[in-house]
């Protein structure tokens, strides 16, 4: 029945590939395959890429299996991933300088060295850039040491004291040299001098100044002198009195 209604419509349209499929298999059933083989290659010749004729043909091996896609191995990828890194590389590189072409060749060689790729002739390449920088950074040590050399050197910068500055110390000084005189007038000779001598390391040429501390030196030379004549009398009593066997007298003396 199957066969019939098959012929039946390629009769009426000789390249439909349904009947002829159907037809083909309707043959193989009862057993005439060639007859069957026929008509699905004829189903082949209309409809190229006809899968369920193309399968039944492959069962029969009219055509050989279906090849299955190579899928490419781990290696082979990374070989084609190396490829893509070295093109980058090559198409950057003359914008970089030479620290960011050693860092990224370092990073290549690193990324692929576990997969056996070839890449002798990059790490020639690093080491030539390595040897480059290192003749660099002699050079423009060279240069620093030869620059440094034939700069003069220039005397230190002397501080000038801003206007307020120097305002306070005139002050300073002045409060100086009258706390000087008030202790000068007091009697307290040392203590005169030592704040004149104070005030003289600034005004060096007081000529004024350098006599009141010279002065103020005698004064304190007299007053020894007269503290000795005045000790030297009170001794000279003590011991007239001792010889007269006063004692209390000579005590007090002393």
């Amino acid at each position: 029945l199957a066969i019939l209604e098959c012929q039946e419509v390629l009769e009426l349209e000789p390249n439909n590939t349904l009947a002829l499929s159907r037809l083909g298999s309707a043959y193989y059933v009862i057993g005439q395959k060639e007859k069957a083989k026929e008509l699905w290659l004829r189903v082949l010749e209309i409809e190229p890429e006809n899968k369920e004729v193309l399968e039944s043909l492959r069962k029969e091996g009219v055509i050989p299996p279906k090849k299955k896609p190579k899928v490419p191995s781990k290696r082979e990828e990374m070989k084609k991933e190396f490829e893509k890194s070295l093109g980058y590389y090559r198409r950057v590189e003359k914008s970089l300088d030479i620290d960011g072409r050693i860092e990224l060749l370092q990073s290549i060689i690193d990324k692929f060295k576990p997969w056996g790729i070839e890449r002798s002739r990059l790490e020639k390449e690093l080491r030539e850039l390595k040897r480059e920088k290192e003749k660099k950074k002699v050079k423009v040590e060279k240069e620093k040491k030869e620059t440094k050399v034939l700069q003069p050197t220039l005397p230190p910068k002397v501080k000038v004291p801003s206007e307020e500055k120097l305002i306070s110390i005139k002050e300073k000084i002045e409060q100086k040299f009258r706390e000087g005189v008030s202790d000068y007038r007091k009697g307290d000779y040392n203590g005169a001098i030592a704040k004149w001598e104070e005030v003289v390391k600034v005004r060096t040429d007081d000529a004024e100044l350098k006599k009141l501390i010279e002065k103020a030196k005698v004064k304190i030379s007299k007053t020894k002198e007269k503290k000795i004549k005045k000790m030297k009398k009170h001794y000279t009593r003590a011991v007239t009195y001792y010889k007269k066997r006063r004692w209390g007298e000579a005590v007090t003396e002393l």
